[in-house]
């Protein structure tokens, strides 16, 4: 009877995931009139506006939070500070219950929130910052979760889709590179797995995989509407943040720890890997 392996965790730690958020930002020559011609005190006062125009999102009602205006505020009102660093990109992620109030499809965009984020796009623009935008960064519209449970349901694709047109159409002339989930194993394993992120569901590792598939689904539905429909026009391209914690041999020299190990990432990663580079699901003996 062969041995069972092992697998053990990189010390560490800290270069098993990529950051998510920590872009710096600047404006076109470090000045605060730079930031006001590029639109920047309309944008801080229309963010005020917005607090009213802000609905319900996944992690606003697991978080009780009042929404993201604080940050988009203080976002804005930094651009100026920024241009010691000669930072050229800023990764963001849009909220999908902003953009479509009621979710799903056929449903009203909202127009103050189109705007917000047309006019952080055009401030960036002027102040040579190159947007980086994530289209879901687990903030899913909270109706969307109550009406049938949110990635647990594939028919999420089909309304991930409708989002991701009207946020192409709205704003793709503003943007070239283009992220339609970061972090599918927090959304999945974390939210929908074992219930410690937004929505907070505990289903276990069906869960976890029911979700994976929905997203993987989602993702793959967007791609081609952006690859077939907007690509050529727009100029930009499309992908997906996939992160994972390291594993390694327990015993480098053990054949079984080396194969426990590749069990490992298989779950950790091929599960999310596979389908995106060979079109289907990692083989695990």
């Amino acid at each position: 009877m062969a041995a069972l392996g092992r697998w053990r965790q990189p010390a560490d730690r800290s270069t098993q995931q990529v950051a998510a958020n920590g872009s710096k930002q600047h404006s076109a020559n470090g000045s605060k009139q730079q930031l006001e011609t590029a639109g920047g005190q309309r944008l801080v006062s229309g963010c005020r506006r917005l607090t009213a125009h802000l609905v319900a999102g996944v992690l606003q009602r697991v978080t009780a939070s009042t929404g993201r205006c604080s940050l988009d505020l203080s976002t804005l009102e930094q651009l100026h500070h920024q241009q010691s660093y000669h930072h050229c990109c800023c990764r963001l992620s849009l909220s999908w219950s902003r953009i479509l109030p009621a979710g799903g499809r056929g449903t009203e965009p909202n127009a103050a929130g189109l705007r917000f984020y047309r006019q952080l796009l055009q401030a960036l623009q002027a102040a040579g910052i190159h947007p980086v935008v994530t289209l879901c960064h687990m903030d899913l519209p909270q109706v969307l979760q109550d009406i049938y449970g949110g990635f647990l349901d594939p028919q999420l694709s089909e309304d991930f889709v409708y989002y991701a047109d009207v946020v192409f159409q709205q704003l793709g002339r503003y943007v070239r590179h283009w992220l339609t989930f970061s972090d599918p194993m927090a959304t999945c394993q974390l939210g929908y797995g074992v219930g410690a992120y937004a929505p907070g569901v505990e289903k276990g590792a069906a869960g976890h995989y029911r979700c994976g598939h929905t997203l993987l689904l989602a993702h793959a539905k967007a791609v081609q509407l952006y690859r077939m429909k907007y690509q050529q026009a727009q100029e930009g391209r499309i992908s997906m943040v996939i992160s994972a914690h390291w594993g390694l041999p327990y015993d480098a020299s053990s054949k079984a720890d080396k194969n426990a190990t590749d069990t490992y990432m298989q779950f950790q990663l091929g599960w999310m890997a596979d389908p995106l580079f060979f079109g289907d699901y990692p083989e695990v003996c």
